[in-house]
């Protein structure tokens, strides 16, 4: 019983870890995508400019 109590939280540990991880990629991406779209604005600016 005791054994498979700690099997248990050791396999939500990793679900917790991994989630954490895409969340941070996910994150990430979204900076990426962010900062590629702020660049496109000013070029066009600079463009109409």
């Amino acid at each position: 019983m005791n054994n498979e109590k700690i099997s248990t939280t050791f396999e939500v540990a990793q679900l917790v870890t991994k989630m954490l991880i895409l969340y941070s990629v996910y994150i990430r991406l979204q900076q990426i995508t962010n900062n590629y779209n702020n660049n496109l604005i000013q070029v066009k600016n600079h463009g109409d400019a």
